[in-house]
């Protein structure tokens, strides 16, 4: 039986994809004034790719704050729900399958949704897809 890990924070994402080595092998690399860097990053800018001076292949963005909603009840009290999002974006130079990636976090974090994205765009992706954890995500191991 799969065991399965409470997502807490962005980071625990990215620590269920980094020890994942079938994902990892789907991902490109980003180029950065200091040199490269494995396409998979927890992203705290609204553009976290401005300072890239070239990518290929899949890069995969976590946002680095859940959206958070609040949730009433009836007594006076409330409940806060977290929900993390993270973008795949498949750049030319790939010979990964954005949906195969796409598919790969959809069977990880179950009850996720993938909504693609119109392609090609202004940082020269050739497909996108945003992905939304559902509220109390887990990760299956």
């Amino acid at each position: 039986m799969a065991t399965t890990q409470d997502i807490e924070r962005s980071e625990d994402i990215y620590e269920v994809l980094e020890a994942d080595p079938a994902f990892m092998a789907m991902l490109g690399t980003l180029q950065f004034q200091e040199g490269p860097q494995v396409g998979l990053l927890v992203a705290v800018a609204d553009n976290p790719l401005l300072d890239t001076v070239s990518a290929s292949g899949l890069i995969v963005i976590i946002e680095k704050f859940a959206e958070t909603r609040s949730k009433r009840f009836v007594t006076p009290s409330a409940l806060i729900n977290k929900i993390f999002t993270m973008r795949v974006i498949e750049f030319p130079g790939t010979t990964q399958d954005l949906r195969d990636a796409v598919e790969h976090i959809l069977l990880k974090f179950p009850g996720a949704i993938a909504i693609p994205l119109g392609a090609p765009d202004q940082i020269g992706s050739t497909g996108q897809s945003v992905i939304k954890l559902p509220q109390y995500p887990v990760a299956v191991l």
